[in-house]
C-alpha cells in the first residue's frame, strides 16, 4: 500500500505537542506510520519560532521536556519540500 505524503500546518503540530491525546496528537504520533511526513523550510522555521515563544511555554508545560525533543527529531527526519512542491533536500 502506498502511503500518502502529508504536510502538517504548524498549528496541527503544535496542538499535537500541547495535547498528545487530541486528534492532532493522534495524527502526529499514533498514526505516523501511515503516511510520509514532509515539511517545508518555512513551516520548520515557524514551528521552531512558535515553540520558542515564552508565553506559549508558560501556558503549556507539556511543551517542556521529552515531547519537544521528540518533535524536533520528527522534524529533523522528515524530508523537506519547497513551496512549489519540489524536494528541497532530506534532513538526516
Amino acid at each position: 500500500m502506498n502511503k500518502p505524503t502529508v504536510i502538517f500546518d504548524t498549528v496541527v503540530f503544535v496542538r499535537a505537542l500541547i495535547n498528545p491525546a487530541s486528534f492532532s496528537g493522534a495524527l502526529v504520533f499514533k498514526y505516523s506510520n501511515r503516511y510520509h511526513l514532509v515539511f517545508s523550510p518555512q513551516i520548520i522555521r515557524e514551528v521552531v519560532e512558535v515553540l520558542d515563544r515564552p508565553e506559549l511555554r508558560r501556558l503549556f508545560r507539556s511543551l517542556d521536556g521529552l515531547d519537544l525533543k521528540l518533535a524536533l527529531r520528527i522534524i529533523a527526519q522528515a524530508p523537506r519540500r519547497s513551496p512549489r512542491g519540489g524536494a528541497a533536500g532530506v534532513a538526516g
